[in-house]
């Protein structure tokens, strides 16, 4: 699943070296993140999850994938052990079209997690490629990888 994952990220990154940016796709992929951040910085996971697909799947930078029920299951498990959740994501660039796109991120995390007794701050970035597919329901997020650091 890595090897499938390396590759599609090496295809996604070669597609949109490639091609310009449409200036409408970007717009609309880049008020979804904010929606996202939005739901994620009020604590409206549910919301955060409503906006991926059922066949969502996501690979951590080890390769690991989970699906979105496995997802959901592992941020659920965390809840308890986090608070003052804050989210900031930058949209660095949009490809696609009308029915597919795919977009390079970067998430700015902060939160304290909780250490034993104590709560200790916590951030970090993280970039991604994600793929949004249009479905009935709107975008939706199909695709999620972090990419590699260096």
């Amino acid at each position: 699943m890595r090897t499938l994952g390396l590759i599609l990220l090496f295809v996604v990154s070669a597609f949109g070296v490639g091609q310009g940016e449409s200036a409408p796709l970007r717009k609309e992929i880049t008020k979804l993140y904010a929606d996202f951040d939005r739901a994620l910085n009020t604590g409206n996971f549910e919301a955060g999850f409503a906006m991926l697909d059922g066949s969502f799947v996501t690979v951590d930078e080890d390769g690991k994938s989970m699906t979105k029920k496995e997802f959901r299951s592992m941020i659920n498990s965390m809840s308890g052990m986090m608070k003052n959740f804050h989210s900031s994501i930058t949209v660095q660039q949009v490809q696609g079209g009308p029915n597919e796109a795919f977009a390079w991120i970067t998430m700015q995390e902060s939160f304290s997690a909780k250490q034993g007794n104590k709560w200790q701050k916590v951030s970090k970035t993280e970039k991604f490629v994600e793929t949004w597919k249009k479905t009935p329901a709107g975008w939706k997020i199909t695709y999620s990888q972090v990419q590699p650091k260096g």
